[in-house]
């Protein structure tokens, strides 16, 4: 999905190259020959594409994604019969007969017919270092090719005794390099049950010691330097448990990059154009929150692109651009992360929803009601805008799961839309399920805690 958006991408072109290389030399050595012979016809095509022989365009991203699903049916395969017994081991190839390959390798030659051959093979690929300097017009490609020829020492040392390009231009390059590349930091695995487990022991610690410095015994002049020195450990108690949550913390990025292959499979389904864009993905939530996300996000955007988003005719007719938008983007805001799906579609047609809820027995007629309430009704159970049922949608579930997960979540949803214009799905959730922060206040003689995110405004 990132090399569609990045077709000129070399890095990546070579990591797909390597992972296919790498699965046709397993399958090799164990004698699984449908999944050898896939992944060296893909490594081959990918190879075109390293070349320059071949374009990466939609077309070519069909390929590499119809053969990534083939390989996954052929793995799934390979685990089930593994798990049958060891024993049925050195038959293996016959579990994977039932899956017919002719498919996915008849595209794979289909698209190889059309590569060019005009360029040469074995060309050096140059370094990044001479991309850099090649793509700022700081090298001539001529002078490029004779300093990698001689390779005796950096090339950005061989281009400045040449005096190809000066000690300023490989300096700006060096520079540049340096902040493409991706530190990577030592992790340490740990069971999630082990990070449960300290994280309610930290929650037992921090109210402990809340309990502990609320003891009127405390408020006493004899224990004023005790007192000080509770206040002092809770600081250290504050600073642990943030540390902790950190721990359970973990950034949107890989639940947002799964919808890519979702959306574009619906719109080329749905002959729709569709560009999709996300934002936000290094936003950070619970990692409790984020493996019940996956669903509810999957309603929406399917929603987006069938009932938002209208086709290439309409929207030309409505005087919009023939490319629809998609937009998954989330954000904090005090202490809850606010997830958003935007499209530039048609928007709710309020009347309509007006209809299907009176029809329902949802509203009441010749009741007023205000957009919001009627907007409101789509989370309900067996409502659709749709008159036929299709594969995609139309059944009238969907939107009343995605309000069901997200208010056991604890959070809400909350819809944004104008007829014509587009819709906004915005879903608010807490940051954390663990511990959460909260005032005591006293009214007569109860005692109570108010959430800190719940509150507005604090007066003397």
């Amino acid at each position: 999905m990132a090399l569609e958006e990045n077709p000129e991408n070399m890095d990546i072109i070579n990591s797909l190259f390597r992972v296919f290389h790498s699965l046709k030399g397993a399958a090799g050595f164990l004698g699984m020959e449908s999944i050898n012979f896939l992944c060296h016809d893909a490594e081959s095509l990918l190879d075109e594409a390293r070349k320059s022989r071949l374009k990466v365009n939609g077309e070519f991203i069909d390929v590499v994604l119809a053969v990534r699903d083939m390989l996954e049916k052929l793995l799934t395969a390979v685990d089930d019969f593994i798990r049958a017994g060891k024993d049925k081991l050195p038959n293996f190839e016959g579990g994977l007969e039932m899956h017919d390959l002719a498919p996915a390798l008849e595209m794979i030659e289909n698209l190889m017919i059309t590569s060019d051959e005009s360029v040469q093979e074995g060309e050096d690929e140059p370094p990044k270092i001479g991309q850099i300097l090649l793509g700022k017009n700081m090298v001539s490609p001529e002078k490029l090719k004779e300093a990698l020829d001689k390779k005796s020492k950096p090339l950005g040392e061989i281009l400045v005794d040449m005096g190809a390009a000066t000690k300023d231009n490989v300096d700006t390059a060096l520079d540049e390099q340096r902040k493409k590349k991706v530190l990577k930091t030592a992790a340490v695995k740990v069971d999630t049950k082990k990070l449960n487990v300290l994280l309610e022991l930290v929650g037992e610690l921090v109210i402990s010691q809340s309990i502990i410095s609320q003891n009127d015994v405390l408020q006493s002049e004899e224990n004023e330097r005790l007192s000080k020195d509770i206040v002092e450990m809770a600081k250290i108690t504050d600073s642990i448990q943030d540390h902790i949550m950190a721990l359970r913390m973990v950034p949107l990025r890989q639940t947002f990059r799964k919808m890519n292959r979702l959306v574009r499979d619906l719109a080329r389904k749905m002959d729709k154009r569709v560009n999709f864009v996300i934002s936000g993905e290094e936003t950070e939530i619970d990692k409790t929150i984020v493996e019940q996300l996956n669903d509810p996000l999957v309603h929406l955007l399917r929603n987006a692109v069938d009932h938002g988003l209208e086709t290439t005719m309409d929207r030309v007719d409505a005087g919009k651009s023939p490319d629809g938008t998609v937009t998954l983007n989330a954000y904090q805001k005090g202490g809850k992360v606010i997830i958003e799906v935007k499209d530039d579609g048609r928007g709710l047609d309020v009347e309509k929803l007006r209809e299907k809820g009176i029809k329902q027995g949802l509203l009441e007629k010749g009741r007023e009601y205000s957009e919001e309430e009627i907007s409101n009704i789509i989370f309900h159970p067996g409502l659709s805008t749709h008159e036929v049922a299709t594969d995609i949608s139309g059944r009238g579930v969907g939107m009343d799961v995605v309000r069901k997960n997200i208010e056991q979540l604890g959070g809400r949803t909350e819809i944004h839309s104008v007829k014509g214009k587009g819709s906004t799905f915005a879903v608010m959730l807490p940051l954390t399920m663990a511990i959460v922060d909260g005032m005591l206040v006293r009214v007569g003689q109860e005692k109570y805690i108010i959430p800190t995110v719940a509150i507005s405004q604090s007066l003397p």
